[in-house]
């Protein structure tokens, strides 16, 4: 039988995410009467790809939190993992998530969510999964900024202004443009938080 390891869980989410990055810096070529155009729906799908950050995020904390409830899997530290303590079988998995999701879609790529599913499965990482996924998270700003781009009303453009000037940006810019702003080290927004969901994974499965 195949050893079970989170190093894979996390490979399989450090590959998709920098096909991400691949894809967010990728070139268009353009055509010179429609230039203005193919840009704009360049620009657009740029701003998009947040939706699928905050995705595959999600599905790395619900796989990381689910298998180490139920046990089997080794951690890069070489532990193998124990079942919760409050876990009995994947049926009291499922019904510690529904209830803390109220019976509604779980919101796993919302740290509080997955800290207090962890918490009430009694996993036995639970020490490492909460400090890692329970840090400071560039997934407080992809949500809002992903939230903006998807559902632009008053409520949401507030809250990204808002955290524009949070992050020291003290002019209105449109989300893509926050996006592909450069850093220290001549990375873009973007692959920056993406590097650094990267980290907090490799810290969660240690």
């Amino acid at each position: 039988m195949p050893i079970k390891r989170f190093v894979d869980i996390y490979r399989r989410f450090e590959k998709r995410t920098n096909g991400l990055v691949n894809e967010f810096e990728d070139k268009i070529s353009i055509v010179d009467d429609y230039g203005e155009l193919f840009e704009k729906i360049h620009n657009d799908a740029r701003s998009f790809i947040l939706i699928r950050l905050q995705m595959l995020w999600g599905q790395f904390c619900r796989e990381l939190i689910i298998r180490s409830a139920l046990g089997g899997y080794h951690t890069v530290s070489g532990t193998v993992l124990k079942k919760g303590t409050s876990v009995n079988d994947w049926k009291s998995v499922q019904v510690a998530v529904q209830k803390r999701s109220n019976y509604g879609n779980p919101s796993w790529h919302i740290a509080n969510f997955s800290i207090d599913i962890a918490k009430n499965l009694r996993i036995q990482n639970y020490g490492e999964v909460s400090m890692a996924l329970g840090g400071i998270s560039p997934m407080d700003y992809v949500i809002v900024v992903r939230n903006y781009v998807v559902h632009p009303d008053e409520k949401t453009r507030t809250k990204y202004e808002n955290t524009l000037r949070a992050m020291g940006i003290m002019v209105k810019i449109a989300p893509v443009s926050l996006l592909r702003s450069r850093v220290a080290g001549g990375a873009n927004l973007f692959e920056q938080w993406v590097n650094e969901l990267q980290t907090l994974a490799v810290n969660a499965i240690r």
